[in-house]
């Protein structure tokens, strides 16, 4: 039988380190006798777990061509009630069950046999504690089971108590960019919008709002990189998400900078919670876009993107041309070139365009096991 009293402290002390909650599990599943100890969620259609990195990459391989009606996954949806433990002995497809066992892909080359796990909600959203192990380890036994059930209401207490954490920490953070005016929308690890700022709002209109829980754009090409933005949300990937894109929108109105940003949560983004902060520039700001901003913004050259941050920094064109160590003929030269790209006529106008976009700069993160003091009392 697994070190129950280890396995109990790493699952309590989780509360202190949320970031570190993959490398826990899978620390107190070794110490429950299991080589794999994670959490994944109860949708079938996608895949969202927190999981080390050796028991994540296990199960994108076996999510790679999606969930099979027939898996132990699909088949605990129903039957495992929420605090109680289901035990699988002998892990293979339901069409295998008259002739030899064949591994999932998730059991390759671990060839993991046998499985443990109990389902658990929080915020709304479900999800299945599951731990296994390889086949000389031997099926889980009566002994073991009890143990687990044991363990059962400490997990789920830490996994609730990170929760509200987090859950305090985003609230913090949205009141935060409300106060400072800022045009964001949070999406939430199922890439649906959870929380929008006053100033976000008011840049929804008839084609571009939220539908059916999720970001949406009249403009085929914007709404895709907003799908991009939502599947980043469900991915679970700490890496930074994909770059400044443009929300195009008709009725005149005028185009959005959009900047994604990792809410910074290692191993606990995918709880119930916002996952990514999208930012939008708002009109009527005058701190300095970058010069990046401007090249994808008006679909600049970056030596055209130079010249107009220098003629909005209140350079003349004379100046810019001293500046880049070319002649004044050649800069208006660009001038024009700069003018068609951002549909205005002259060098005012310019100016005031760029005046008008925010950039989007701001940056978000949860509190981890290094910067924040642990609490007195639980």
């Amino acid at each position: 039988m697994g070190d129950i009293a280890k396995a109990t402290r790493l699952l309590e002390e989780a509360v202190f380190a949320p970031d570190r909650l993959a490398q826990t599990l899978d620390e107190a599943g070794r110490a429950l006798g299991f080589d794999h100890f994670c959490l994944v969620h109860d949708d079938l259609n996608a895949l969202t777990a927190v999981a080390s990195g050796a028991s994540l990459e296990a199960l994108q391989v076996y999510a790679r061509d999606g969930w099979a009606e027939t898996d132990y996954r699909a088949a605990n949806v129903g039957r495992v009630r929420d605090g109680k433990p289901f035990l699988d002995h002998v892990m293979v497809d339901a069409e295998t069950r008259l002739g030899n066992p064949v591994y999932h892909d998730l059991y390759v080359p671990h060839r993991m046999a046998y499985y443990a796990g109990w389902r658990f909600t929080v915020g709304g959203s479900t999800w299945n504690l599951a731990l296994a192990r390889s086949e000389e380890s031997g099926p889980v036994s009566e002994e073991e089971a009890k143990a687990l059930e044991s363990i059962i209401p400490i997990a789920n207490r830490s996994l609730y108590l990170i929760h509200q954490l987090r859950e305090t920490h985003v609230k913090g953070m949205f009141d935060g960019l409300t106060t400072s005016q800022t045009a964001a929308v949070m999406l939430h690890s199922d890439g649906k919008v959870g929380l929008v700022t006053p100033q976000a709002q008011r840049l929804f209109n008839i084609d571009f709002n939220v539908r059916d829980g999720r970001l949406w754009s009249a403009h085929a090409g914007s709404n895709a990189r907003l799908e991009k933005v939502a599947q980043f949300a469900r991915s679970g990937k700490d890496a930074a998400p994909e770059s400044s894109f443009l929300i195009q929108r008709f009725n005149d109105s005028r185009t959005i900078l959009a900047h994604p940003i990792l809410i910074q949560s290692a191993g606990v983004g995918l709880l119930a919670g916002a996952r990514v902060t999208l930012f939008l520039s708002t009109p009527g700001q005058t701190e300095m876009v970058t010069e990046t901003d401007l090249q994808l913004l008006f679909g600049l050259s970056k030596a055209e993107a130079q010249i107009a941050y220098g003629l909005a920094e209140g350079l003349d064109p004379q100046e810019v041309a001293e500046r880049r160590n070319v002649s004044v003929g050649t800069i208006r030269v660009q001038m024009k070139n700069i003018f068609h790209k951002a549909n205005v006529h002259r060098q005012s106008e310019l100016i005031k365009a760029i005046a008008e976009l925010r950039p989007p700069k701001a940056t978000t993160s949860f509190p981890t096991a290094a910067n924040r003091e642990a609490p007195q009392s639980i």
